[in-house]
């Protein structure tokens, strides 16, 4: 698979978007067996894994096995690399659900600042345990001024990314709106800075901050070769059937598909259905949602 892909890298040709091409984050569609069932009912090749907090050895033992036995690879490992409050920083905004997960582990933002190269080197571990060459980063949760982060954030991804680098290991940094690259433009400022940087495009959570020309305007000024992986969330795709409690905040996905198929765009693009709703409500979301990005790429 690997060298047809980079066949199709081939300049003049369009880099078109295909089933191969699509991934599903396994938690959006319950367990890992599940996820399994979902990529199998689907055809999928590829599924995403999310890791909130390292994976113990035994556990990506059984993981690497049973996605083995599958037929299924991973294509991008959602780790959650600076995804904490920056200490001598004040947060305005952050996810309660981290929060609560270091409140539990007793882990104060000097503490996870203190083990952010042990955790980078477990997840290094983990991806390579899964045969993944790309994993996701944060930029800290975000202040009142993210422009003030950005010298800490090229400090601290120049090492990371060499360390991961001399690993075999891509870093992906993440616009998410609750961390100080939310928007593309804050996003790009750090591409900018540090080389071998990588991005994963999720324009949700830029539009989720009120980015509400996220594409075209936005992806217009993405450095094409530096975009290795990008997310969908069902908002986006599904508008007022994705199955939130809120209106839905429509991204033009069909337009996206097609430009970075015009772009020659070579990486995966993963379901990140996110309704934060129970199962009950997001594992048909992400249903629909696989249904229609079939249909985006020619599939159905």
């Amino acid at each position: 698979m690997a060298a047809a892909l980079g066949a199709l890298t081939l300049r003049g040709a369009s880099m078109r978007l295909t089933r191969e091409r699509l991934s599903v984050l396994t938690d959006e569609v319950g367990t890992l067996d599940e996820a399994i069932a979902f990529a199998h009912q689907y055809k999928l090749k590829w599924l995403e894994v999310r890791a909130y907090r390292p994976f113990s050895t035994a556990q990506l033992k059984e993981m690497r096995k049973k996605l083995d036995d599958a037929g299924l690879g991973v294509s991008f490992y959602n780790s959650a690399l600076l995804k904490f409050t920056m200490p001598g920083t004040v947060a305005i905004a952050k996810e309660d659900f981290y929060e609560n997960l270091y409140a539990k582990e007793g882990l104060t933002p000097a503490k996870l600042y203190a083990q952010r190269n042990d955790v980078l080197n477990q997840t290094i571990e983990a991806a390579q345990a899964l045969n993944v060459r790309k994993v996701r980063g944060f930029s800290f949760w975000r202040v009142k001024d993210p422009a003030t982060m950005l010298p800490k954030l090229v400090e601290a991804y120049t090492g990371m990314v060499n360390m991961a680098a001399n690993a075999g290991i891509t870093i992906c940094i993440e616009n998410e709106f609750s961390t100080n690259t939310g928007t593309t433009a804050e996003t790009v400022a750090l591409l900018d800075k540090v080389p071998g940087l990588m991005l994963n495009w999720d324009p949700q959570n830029s539009v989720g901050l009120g980015e509400m020309d996220v594409f075209p305007k936005g992806y217009a000024t993405i450095p094409k070769a530096r975009l290795l992986n990008v997310q969908v969330k069902a908002e986006g795709l599904l508008g007022k059937d994705w199955g939130g409690d809120k209106e839905a905040k429509l991204v033009d996905w069909e337009g996206i598909f097609r430009a970075l198929e015009r772009d020659n765009f070579a990486g995966m693009i993963g379901l990140e259905t996110h309704t934060l709703k129970p199962q009950a409500i997001n594992l048909p979301a992400s249903h629909r949602s696989m249904k229609r990005m079939l249909e985006l790429a020619g599939e159905m």
